[in-house]
């Protein structure tokens, strides 16, 4: 479990019997398929927060909309345990997470499931021989397209202006993807990181992209 802040207390809470049941979708075996249709409503539109940390963003959208579903993917268990107790404890019925690598997980959601997904500071890999790592990547972008309903957005926001540039390149490359208002967030819906940032004066760059 990764080293997350008050992560043993979030694990000993999560085993609380006098709270709801847990909003983790069990992974399934390698070469199954997700289950979609038991976690999700088709008649409501679902949106994914993809790498959803501690949760701030996604738990403030689910609160402010109740009749929207939500997704959170993370691939660290303890931020997913922390999320998990808080929407738990808020009794929130429109959340759900998945643990695991964001590559790895998107295969396994069906196709044009998705009304939106957003991606905030993303692991910057910031030396320059890791840039192949950094997840805003063509196959990042493929994977998504199968993934969101025509029209459906794809919100994206980091605090390095290197990776933003890598950000617009990538999606100006694909003409299936055509730039949009970026979606304005409250300081409530703002990540634990970008909290941080912006306390420090230091600039945030966003944009939103349409599936066309």
């Amino acid at each position: 479990m990764a080293r997350t802040r008050g992560a043993k207390k979030d694990l000993l809470a999560s085993a609380d019997p006098s709270l709801p049941p847990t909003r983790v979708i069990p992974r399934p075996a390698e070469g199954e398929a997700l289950d979609w249709a038991s976690w999700f409503d088709p008649a409501r539109p679902v949106e994914a927060d993809i790498g959803c940390g501690m949760g701030r963003f996604l738990l403030a959208r689910a609160r402010a909309n109740p009749g929207v579903q939500y997704l959170g993917l993370e691939l660290e268990s303890a931020r997913i345990v922390h999320v998990d107790v808080a929407a738990r404890r808020a009794a929130l019925e429109n959340l759900r997470l998945l643990q695991g690598d964001a590559m790895r997980s998107l295969p396994l959601l069906p196709d044009g499931c998705l009304r939106a997904a957003s991606v905030f500071f993303p692991d910057p890999w910031p030396k320059r021989r890791h840039w192949k790592r950094r997840l805003i990547q063509a196959p990042f972008v493929e994977a998504m397209h199968r993934v969101l309903v025509p029209g459906g957005l794809l919100h994206l926001a980091t605090d390095q202006e290197t990776y933003f540039a890598q950000m617009l390149d990538v999606m100006g490359a694909d003409a299936r993807y055509a730039r949009t208002e970026t979606l304005v967030r409250e300081p409530g819906e703002w990540t634990d990181f970008e909290k941080l940032f912006r306390g420090k004066g230091l600039p945030v760059y966003e944009a939103s992209f349409r599936r066309l």
